[in-house]
């Protein structure tokens, strides 16, 4: 099986470094950075072409919705896994139909990650 590159983006330094150290656990995900806005996230999905993004667009000041089709223009494959605070139905929706392959809330358990 092929190692899954991630992208990390999430404005909290907490939750960015507990993904990692969780993922980094499993042989078949490769964390190739961690971000702290849409700047830097483009950056590294330029350069390193990721498998999948986790992404939190529910900070407007560093992340947004629109950060996905941007990202998909220039990295085609890549997929977003969301892990959000943000639970308005409607903004889940519009989230999956920009390109999300599946949402978690924070409240989520090391399980639906690594499912995810």
């Amino acid at each position: 099986m092929t190692t899954i590159k991630i992208i990390i983006a999430d404005t909290q330094y907490l939750v960015r470094i507990g993904l990692e150290n969780l993922l980094s656990a499993n042989k078949d995900f490769k964390v190739i950075g961690e971000v702290s806005n849409s700047k830097e996230m483009l950056e590294m999905v330029q350069l390193h072409q990721p498998e999948v993004v986790i992404f939190d667009y529910n900070n407007p000041k560093s992340f947004t919705m629109e950060d996905i089709s941007v990202t998909k223009k220039i990295s085609p494959k890549t997929n977003f896994l969301i892990i959000s605070a943000d639970e308005n139905k409607s903004n889940i929706y519009k989230i999956i139909e920009l390109g999300a392959i599946s949402f978690l809330t924070k409240e989520c358990d090391k399980e639906e990650i690594i499912g995810a």
